[in-house]
């Protein structure tokens, strides 16, 4: 059984404790925490990590959707034929 759930009351004050002194860049927390030295420091940090990644995923999606209306375009122009797409074409 981990600190957190033995002394949930003074688990935050160790996981200050260690951010603000230890050099180690997974403790307390088992992972990177960029350097944060107290938990709304790495809370922050985590929550900026999480909106990149969700903003990477729709750029993806957003790239992946362009391309797939480039190839029908071409497709189209090539041969005459149309492409149609559907709802759920448009929306990955």
């Amino acid at each position: 059984m981990n600190y957190e759930a033995r002394f949930p009351e003074r688990a935050g004050d160790l996981a200050n404790w260690v951010l603000a002194r230890s050099e180690n860049p997974y403790a307390p927390f088992g992972r990177m925490g960029a350097g944060a030295k107290s938990i709304p420091e790495y809370q922050t940090y985590v929550s900026a990590k999480n909106k990149r990644h969700d903003e990477s995923k729709q750029q993806q999606a957003d790239a992946r959707r362009h391309r797939r209306i480039c190839t029908a375009v071409l497709y189209t122009l090539n041969t005459g034929a149309l492409v149609v797409f559907d709802r759920t074409d448009m929306s990955n």
